[in-house]
């Protein structure tokens, strides 16, 4: 829910959006009698996220928490279901209730040790990306392992990094300041705001102080007049 809330409030600024549409796929064993069946369970949830009124960290996070709850406790509606009765707008280029999906991949995983085998659990090469953007974060011994896929159409690797950083700033806020307001937060990191902030607006130059600006205006028309337009 918190991995959530950050990518929720990523989202909202990138795209200055308070309502916000995330997909998520839930595991849908939440009976007793098919824990032990072999077959895909898995079903697509539609989290939709709140940020209006500029609410607290604390605030954001409890909105959220309702949700997802309220969402878990539907997880038997089929996707296809939810979508025949909403009968949203189709169209071959997007996915028609959310463009971006989040996955949280908490099952427990035990070493398999079978004599004279190594076992090693290897990242599928996905060749296609199914939404705009997805985020996968993996529970791991030594902690959480993000990794993003992503449409190559609409973004490169340098804005994917860097929206990482993003990402990984809004968490540390998150943890740092949990009773801020969410507009305060900052997403950008020191080497970015250093970028922004410092770097790209040094815009001082000189200039003559005895002349008035339309006068400096004037002498730079006549310098090079072909670069009046």
């Amino acid at each position: 829910m918190t991995l959530l809330s950050a990518f929720a409030l990523l989202l909202g600024r990138y795209t200055h959006q308070k309502d916000v549409v995330i997909g998520a796929p839930i595991a849908n064993r939440n009976h007793q009698a098919i824990e032990p069946l072999i077959g895909f369970f898995v079903n697509t949830l539609v989290l939709r996220v709140d940020l209006r009124g500029n609410p607290t960290l604390q605030t954001l996070l409890q909105r959220v928490r309702q949700m997802t709850l309220d969402a878990y406790s539907h997880q038997d509606i089929p996707f296809e279901r939810l979508v025949e009765v909403l009968q949203p707008q189709r169209s071959l280029s997007h996915h028609p209730l959310f463009q971006v999906m989040f996955a949280l991949q908490n099952a427990p995983f035990t070493a398999q040790e079978l004599p004279e085998l190594t076992l090693t659990s290897l990242q599928p090469d996905r060749a296609i990306a199914k939404f705009d953007w997805t985020l996968f974060m993996n529970e791991t011994p030594m902690g959480l392992v993000g990794s993003w896929e992503y449409n190559t159409d609409l973004f490169d690797a340098a804005t994917i990094h860097q929206t990482i950083e993003r990402f990984r700033q809004l968490l540390e806020e998150i943890v740092s300041q949990p009773k801020q307001v969410i507009q305060n937060l900052n997403v950008l990191g020191e080497s970015e705001r250093q970028q922004l902030l410092v770097t790209w607006n040094q815009t001082w130059t000189d200039y003559p102080r005895h002349q008035c600006i339309h006068e400096v205006f004037e002498s730079q028309v006549e310098q090079t007049p072909e670069r009046s337009q």
